[in-house]
């Protein structure tokens, strides 16, 4: 005995529609309205169970298609019904913002070169990576860094990252300028000479930042002055967090070296 279905199924296999991830699928099955198998014909991805209503609508959400900024996908974390509530995938999401945000990017020129790595468009494998590395300290928002562990860095890889706490993060936030016209740390104040305004650090319970200047009548010694202060504002943080951080963390602040042409 055929079911009610059958004609339908027969008429209804192999239909092609464009979903809104900007994927196409076939179907392979249908059952009936609520349960048709489908096939992603980019990625071979199959997935059963849709409704043949938000085929038309173009509402399905598939596990592999490259449905954030065009270029990221969930993976196999997308079964999980709550994955997009989860912190790591907020830092994940950010995270590919920042890199293909074309308007995010026309305000934040900083990121204008930034990637991230291929492994990493799979929301899935940055997960992973998320789970063993992420790491709490109290009275502190935790950042996903890309450059200090590789200075210049560009790509946000597993090599490359590392999470710090937003303290140590701040302290490299003025040194990416790229519409900077002077050298860093210093500026032009007239009749010759050049001021230099950096943090002192006053360490009790808690870092307090003092906002000091002082001025030059040479831009290089200017500079140099700068970068004495500015080593040893980022060691003295580091060793404020010596025991609440990666060790390979504390050692890129260790090792950091303030640059003229940063």
């Amino acid at each position: 005995m055929k079911n009610q279905y059958d004609g339908l199924a027969e008429k209804r296999i192999g239909e092609i529609f464009n979903i809104n991830c900007g994927a196409t699928v076939k179907i392979l099955e249908y059952k009936d309205r609520n349960n048709v198998k489908i096939l992603a014909l980019e990625n071979g991805e199959i997935k059963d169970g849709v409704r043949y209503d938000h085929l038309k609508d173009g509402v399905v959400k598939l596990l592999y298609c490259p449905c954030v900024y065009d270029i990221g996908y969930v993976g196999e974390e997308g079964k999980n019904i709550n994955f997009s509530k989860k912190t790591s995938y907020k830092t994940w999401k950010s995270m590919m913002q920042r890199c293909y945000d074309k308007n995010l990017k026309k305000k934040y020129p900083e990121y204008v070169h930034a990637t991230v790595c291929k492994d990493w468009h799979n929301y899935s494998n940055f997960k992973k990576w998320y789970d063993k590395n992420y790491y709490k300290i109290e009275n502190q928002t935790m950042c996903l860094d890309k450059d200090i562990l590789v200075k210049g860095n560009k790509v946000y890889s597993p090599e490359t990252c590392v999470f710090a706490p937003e303290r140590i993060n701040y302290l490299f936030v003025n040194l990416v300028n790229p519409n900077r016209n002077n050298i860093i740390g210093v500026s032009p104040e007239g009749c010759g000479r050049f001021k230099v305004a950096y943090n002192k650090l006053v360490v009790d319970n808690s870092l307090l930042y003092v906002r000091k200047k002082k001025y030059f009548d040479s831009e290089i010694e200017a500079f140099l002055y700068y970068k004495y202060e500015k080593e040893k504002c980022i060691k003295i943080v580091a060793d404020y967090y010596k025991n609440e951080i990666p060790q390979k963390l504390y050692d890129a602040l260790y090792s950091w070296e303030v640059e003229i042409n940063d």
